[in-house]
């Protein structure tokens, strides 16, 4: 009876050494599933991560080209030079603050420039005599 019981727990033994390899090797399968899957996720968020990163680095030049090109627009549309036609045959104009231009005399029936001057605000412009 005793070496049935002993090759009974021999092969009992056996069965258990098997079954715990057999755990073993699953346990390994799993850890080596999770790694592949924690290994696809790292890659995912990086990936993820990496093209946030450039979408935001994408807002923030165009942010910043805007930043820099708004003071250039609103210094232009401020220097601009207006030109201003009046016509000949109208009445007389009052003249407003800030003007200034080139100041014409008539000698000798000509026009003739004495140079460029401010105006003050009040005068009164017209058109002239004609030239004949």
């Amino acid at each position: 009876m005793s070496e049935l019981w002993a090759k009974l727990l021999s092969i009992l033994g056996a069965a258990l050494v098997r079954y715990g390899v057999l755990l073993l090797v699953r346990a390994s399968r799993r850890r080596m599933e999770d790694a592949g899957t924690q290994a696809k996720l790292t890659r995912q968020w990086k990936a993820y991560v990496a093209r946030n990163i450039k979408k935001q680095l994408d807002r923030q030049q165009n942010r910043l080209d805007v930043w820099l090109l708004l003071p250039i627009i609103l210094l232009l549309a401020g220097c601009t030079t207006r030109v201003v036609v009046i016509d000949r045959s109208s009445d007389v104009v009052r003249l407003g603050k800030g003007v200034k231009g080139e100041i014409y005399v008539l000698r000798d029936g000509e026009w003739v420039s004495i140079g460029k001057a401010a105006l003050p605000e009040g005068w009164y412009a017209g058109p002239g005599p004609e030239s004949e």
